[in-house]
């Protein structure tokens, strides 16, 4: 598929290998997989933090770097949380100082990130902490940053016709929500 990285002799080297007693040259991809006894292969997962989100990749430690730019913030995390039915990102913020409305503050961080980064990989909603939940290495213990509630709007008023209902059933199931407004 390729000889290497342009001028990256440095990234050829870690990504491209040799595997095996015959020296195969192999491209590390991120992905972890096992090869059964009957040679079939099963996807579990990734090394690293990229996710895939309605066909783009999207490295979520992409999404913690610019948030960090934001001088409002001493720290910030980001994770990927799937229901049945959709994956979603969620950022994580510290504040440097006090804040007194934690949601418009949250806003205001969202709205700024919206300028040095594509629309899929802006987070669905952010959460406002004092503190993130720290492992014994002193890291943030992701595990337990827990996605928020969204706000779910008001069942719809009024649904008269079948299409109607056929278009907000769809859409609850599209979306993973209980309610989805007729608008």
């Amino acid at each position: 598929v390729a000889l290497g990285y342009l001028k990256r002799p440095d990234l050829t080297r870690e990504k491209f290998v040799e595997i095996g007693s015959e020296a195969v040259r192999c491209y590390l991809t991120g992905d972890i997989a096992i090869i059964d006894e009957n040679g079939e292969v099963t996807f579990k997962g990734r090394s690293d933090r990229q996710v895939k989100i309605n066909g783009k990749r999207i490295e979520l430690d992409a999404i913690e770097t610019a948030l960090r730019r934001d001088p409002r913030l001493s720290e910030a995390a980001v994770i990927c949380s799937q229901n049945a039915t959709s994956k979603r990102i969620f950022a994580y913020l510290r504040p440097l100082g006090a804040v007194a409305d934690k949601e418009d503050f949250a806003r205001s961080v969202l709205s700024d990130l919206r300028n040095c980064l594509p629309p899929f990989m802006i987070p669905s909603a952010a959460v406002v902490m004092d503190e993130f939940p720290m492992n014994r290495a002193g890291k943030i213990e992701r595990s337990k940053l827990r996605p928020p509630e969204l706000a779910v709007p008001a069942a719809p008023a009024g649904v008269e016709s079948n299409i109607e209902k056929l278009l907000v059933a769809t859409w609850k199931d599209v979306l993973g929500v209980n309610s989805v407004p007729l608008d």
